[in-house]
C-alpha cells in the first residue's frame, strides 16, 4: 500500500521467500509492492534493531571547550555547580549557543583521583 512503511514481519517474510520463489511472488505473499520487493532484494535488508548506528553527523562543536576548559575546572574544583560553570563559560565564550550542553555534560563528571 502506498504510504505505509514495510513492517519487520513483512521484511523477514519476504527475505525468507525470495530465495525459493521469484521476487514478484515473494513480494505479493509478503504484502509489499513489486518495486519494494526489488528494493529489499537488492539491498542487505536487516531489522532495525540489528542496524549499526551512524554516529555523529558533524564534528562536536564543544569538543575543544570540554577538553581544554571544563575538565580542568572540574578537576581543580569537583564541587563546582553547573550554574557556576555555565556562567564561567558564558563569560569566556560570549555568543556561543551550545554552552548549556557543555555545562550539562559536566554533571556526570567524576574525578579520576
Amino acid at each position: 500500500m502506498p504510504g505505509n512503511h514495510i513492517t519487520v514481519q513483512q521484511g523477514k517474510f519476504f527475505m525468507s521467500l525470495k530465495d525459493r520463489t521469484s521476487t514478484e511472488i515473494a513480494s505479493a505473499r509478503a504484502g509489499v509492492s513489486r518495486a519494494s520487493g526489488y528494493r529489499i532484494a537488492g539491498s542487505n535488508w536487516t531489522p532495525p534493531w540489528e542496524r549499526r548506528r551512524r554516529g555523529r553527523w558533524r564534528p562536536d562543536p564543544l569538543a575543544g571547550i570540554l577538553a581544554e576548559e571544563v575538565v580542568p575546572l572540574l578537576e581543580l574544583n569537583p564541587e563546582l555547580r553547573v550554574v557556576d560553570l555555565f556562567h564561567k563559560l558564558q563569560e569566556d565564550h560570549p555568543g556561543h549557543r551550545q554552552l548549556g550542553t557543555a555545562s550539562h555534560a559536566a554533571r556526570g563528571f567524576e574525578p579520576l583521583s
